[in-house]
């Protein structure tokens, strides 16, 4: 069996759901710690000109130390109301805008007790828009020895060994802290994933900006 363990993202580009969709076995890394002006609290969509922009969840200030489940999402802003004047812009030329919208809209139907909570939601009504059906675990509730834990790469390997059968352990690219010797010792093989970026029209007929948030991409497919 595949597994891969990956910190909750806010709406992802499409190779995040590459992988899960790959494995057999997901689990978020909800207790990583949370990397600002990363991909955890924002992602990206296009302006009506073709270049692209940030939907951003806004958090309250906390420790530098703070995991991605004890983030605060800050509610006295109007962010929710944001987002959906900002996914606007594809009324008029994404054929599915008003299922993606509804979409969205189910996601901020309540609020949320820290950022993973919100993340981990938007990925599960994603995998249902998109029909995939997979086994998804957080790490905060699995029992995994942390002791064990001495380098990043022990992550990976330990939550394996916690599932009984997984003998591959999946990657996103730009894994260089990885060791995959350490996996094979354990009778684990490691794979780092590449997902093919394919072309479609975008809201410009004559552009196409990749790697935009999976909102993107159901809205035109």
């Amino acid at each position: 069996m595949k597994l891969a363990l990956h910190q909750p993202y806010f709406f992802p580009y499409i190779g995040y759901f590459t992988i899960i969709n790959g494995v057999d076995i997901y689990v978020h890394s909800d207790t990583m710690q949370y990397i600002r002006h990363g991909w955890v609290n924002r992602n990206r969509i296009l302006c009506n000109n073709g270049d692209w922009k940030y939907i951003l969840v806004p958090i309250k200030k906390g420790r530098f130390s703070e995991t991605i489940n004890e983030v605060k999402i800050d509610y006295d802003k109007p962010w929710e109301e944001r987002i959906l004047s900002q996914l606007a812009n594809y009324k008029k030329k994404a054929p599915y805008y008003t299922e993606v919208i509804q979409l969205v809209e189910r996601l901020f139907e309540r609020q949320y007790c820290n950022l993973a909570e919100l993340n981990i939601q938007s990925c599960i009504l994603v995998l249902e828009y998109l029909g995939i059906q997979k086994k998804i675990y957080k790490l905060s509730d699995l029992d995994i020895d942390i002791n064990k834990i001495e380098e990043p790469d022990d992550w990976g390997l330990e939550v394996c060994k916690y599932f009984k059968g997984v003998d591959c352990y999946w990657n996103a690219p730009g894994g260089s802290f990885y060791n995959p010797e350490k996996y094979h010792r354990e009778h684990m093989d490691i794979k780092f994933i590449e997902t093919e970026l394919i072309q479609y029209r975008q809201l410009k007929k004559d552009s196409f900006l990749p790697g935009m948030s999976i909102l993107d991409v159901m809205m035109f497919n």
